[in-house]
């Protein structure tokens, strides 16, 4: 079973393996939402928790009892637990970080350059050290006295089995990573911490983790293993593209669009630095060198607007209208497309207007945009890993729900000058059952490409 937790909704997939084949199917799926209060943004983390039991649950009734769970997530954002076992505080969410100055009161002790030096990790406002950070400057800063910190599905974990960890790619993106040593920097968390214990002990993906006890609530779910498969699921992703693609560009394109290549170390120096590139690390031990950047998020934004106004239209409509409107493109990077009191077309038309340029009239036309935009910066970001990593790309493998659109792939096709292969739309689903497999000792790191080749 594989339970896939997105920005706002989750999935529950299983997976059966016959031996040669991996066939999957879509069980379930819910709902959840982050929480303002007073301009802070929180998660709802018992509601994921109560929503992830009961869809395993609800598995439980129309199947066998799985060999294994493993977990996946978009969420850096992480929960503070003491020695008894208790949830404390609210789990703040990463969009709360968005607006902060963060970063600067970092860079004030250790430059943006030496950070990088540590993991190859660019700093980013959503990640571990700068929402550590934040809770010291608020109320909750009494919190890190008395307990631990870790990510939201190794709280999940938590919960099922007592076992109280943290993952390899979780950990190697939290700003407070040394590759060479392995392990959270001592000389980091001593600059930013008066207190050093409360990170939890990094476990090896690719492991049995525990075993769901009777503890979690529910006894149908006793004894079950819990396979640390690998938690971020950009890095799951990516580790399943890769099975095919042995070095050249992976492409997951979905809300988020993550463009990278997979190393054996982090790539770091100066040229990956000044590109803004950045390593994460993948379950298998390996780094993906590359970027992260919003992807369809643009028109699925739209796409909402547009159906509150009561059009309401298929991806395929939608693209239907884009292929035989008039083109436009614009700089994804311009900070009007993060003004957030605006709606994403109000903040497409600014963007030409500002610039006195004809904006997008019709529905096709803010598609036909997008998709154009996209393409753009794509291209300009294989240039830069070319550049920074001294590969020729010349084959892409692309994943994600982004794969579905005729337009984008037609567009990447004749912009990018690159053999696109299409893997599947659920490679993060398939790169975390793949690695519960490697972990129940049913397939090694080599078995696994052959099978996934003879899957799709």
């Amino acid at each position: 079973m594989a339970v896939d937790i997105g920005a706002g909704s989750g999935r529950i997939f299983t997976g059966a393996y016959d031996g040669k084949r991996l066939t999957i199917a879509e069980e379930c799926r819910f709902f959840h939402k982050s929480i303002t209060v007073r301009g802070e943004s929180y998660l709802n983390f018992l509601g994921i928790w109560d929503a992830v039991k009961d869809g395993m649950m609800s598995c439980l009734a129309k199947k066998q009892v799985p060999s294994s769970i493993g977990f996946d997530s978009f969420a850096p954002d992480f929960c503070m637990v003491d020695g008894e076992g208790t949830f404390f505080g609210n789990i703040l969410s990463y969009r709360t970080m968005l607006a902060t100055n963060i970063l600067e009161e970092i860079y004030q002790k250790v430059s943006a350059w030496e950070l990088f030096g540590y993991a190859g990790v660019q700093g980013n406002e959503i990640l571990m050290l700068p929402q550590l950070l934040y809770l010291l400057r608020g109320k909750q800063g009494w919190i890190l006295e008395r307990c631990q910190a870790f990510p939201l599905v190794n709280a999940i974990e938590y919960l099922l089995t007592g076992v109280c960890s943290m993952d390899f790619t979780t950990a190697s993106v939290s700003m407070l990573w040394d590759n060479k040593s392995q392990r959270f920097s001592d000389k980091l968390l001593k600059t930013y911490f008066d207190k050093t214990d409360f990170l939890p002990e990094v476990q090896k993906n690719q492991s049995i983790k525990g075993h769901i006890s009777h503890l979690c609530g529910e006894e149908d779910l006793s004894g079950i293993p819990v396979v640390n498969s690998g938690v971020h699921d950009t890095a799951m992703a990516t580790y399943a593209l890769d099975m095919m693609a042995h070095g050249q560009l992976c492409m997951n394109c979905g809300t988020w669009t993550s463009l990278s290549i997979v190393v054996e170390q982090p790539v770091i120096h100066r040229e990956a630095f000044s590109c803004g590139l950045t390593n994460y690390g993948l379950p298998s031990g390996k780094y993906m060198f590359g970027t992260v950047m919003l992807g369809m998020f643009y028109l699925q934004e739209c796409k909402a607007e547009w159906a509150s106004m009561g059009k309401v239209y298929s991806y395929e409509e939608l693209t239907e209208m884009a292929m035989c409107s008039r083109v436009f493109c614009m700089d994804l990077d311009d900070t009007i497309l993060s003004e957030k009191q605006y709606a994403m077309t109000h903040r497409i038309a600014l963007y030409f207007t500002r610039r006195h340029r004809e904006a997008p009239a019709t529905i096709g036309e803010y598609v036909r945009c997008i998709i154009e935009s996209l393409v753009l910066k794509y291209s300009k970001i294989i240039k830069l890993l070319e550049r920074a990593s001294g590969r020729q790309i010349s084959k892409i493998y692309l994943g994600g729900g982004g794969i579905k659109s005729v337009l984008l792939r037609k567009r990447m096709q004749e912009e990018l000058g690159k053999e696109i292969i299409c893997v599947t739309s659920e490679v993060t689903v398939v790169g975390n059952l793949l690695s519960q497999l490697i972990a129940l000792g049913e397939l090694t790191e080599d078995d696994a490409e052959q099978v996934l080749r003879a899957s799709l």
